[in-house]
């Protein structure tokens, strides 16, 4: 009796678990100390001055293109990255030197997307940045402040720590800012980002730098999870189990 009891639950457990959990895979990782492996376009490995090692530089317009190829069955993917803001950006631009935009571009199952389209401000003389209130912005170059603007630096997690230094500004040389983007709804096995820094001034003035860029999807491909009700369910059994166990040790 014991044994078909047993027996009973652990199919019911089976049974209750039978909906499977989809699992986060990370499919890409890169801190380009190495290399830039699945990269192509504009950029390549560099080094700031205190050691920390990036992709770029992405300037005027050059881009950088990661593609995946052969990724499992998923249904979502997402990306983080950090963002290197070095030299005199202009963010929106309105202290003058024109905009200094960063894009990035999704193409998967549902063609391309742009999926960031946003400025970031190291020059403080009267600049203002799109990031982080306006990650979708297409008003660059607004002479207005208050219109897709946010103060210089805002939301960096750190300033003037790569080690920089000379760029025209009014302090600030470097930032740096953590990017989150996703989920986006994916079905493809094979995707692209690219990362696009259109910067409007000469290479010794101001650029864009990447790095710490992961790659998540999301698949069926974790360990099948009970649901709450089927959670109820089989602790209803369980307990049913353990007073029928004493009942036979009382008449025993």
């Amino acid at each position: 009796m014991r044994k078909m009891v047993g027996l009973a639950l652990l199919g019911m457990a089976a049974t209750f678990g039978s909906r499977g959990a989809h699992a986060n895979e990370i499919v890409y990782s890169n801190d380009f100390s190495s290399n830039a492996a699945d990269f192509s376009g504009a950029g390549s490995t560099d080094t700031t001055p205190n050691g920390q090692t990036f992709l770029g530089p992405l300037y005027n317009g050059g881009t950088a293109t990661l593609t995946l190829s052969g990724l499992d069955p998923h249904t979502t993917v997402s990306l983080s990255f950090e963002v290197y803001a070095i030299g005199s950006l202009d963010g929106n631009g309105p202290a003058g030197g024109g905009a200094d935009p960063f894009y990035v571009t999704f193409t998967g199952s549902s063609g391309p997307q742009t999926v960031l389209a946003t400025d970031f401000a190291n020059y403080a003389g009267g600049n203002t940045q799109a990031y982080p209130d306006y990650p979708i912005n297409t008003n660059y170059g607004t002479t207005v402040v208050g219109v897709n603007a946010d103060a210089p630096d805002t939301g960096a997690t750190a300033t003037n720590t790569l080690g920089y230094s000379g760029f025209p500004s009014t302090g600030v040389q470097d930032a740096i800012f953590g990017i989150s983007l996703g989920p986006i709804s994916d079905s493809s096995s094979s995707i692209t980002f690219s990362f696009d820094g259109d910067t409007n001034e000469a290479l010794d003035n101001e650029y864009y730098g990447i790095t710490d860029v992961t790659v998540t999807t999301n698949g069926p491909l974790g360990t099948p999870v009970p649901e709450p009700a089927s959670l109820a369910l089989l602790g209803t059994a369980i307990a049913g189990y353990g007073a029928l166990r004493r009942r036979r040790r009382k008449v025993a």
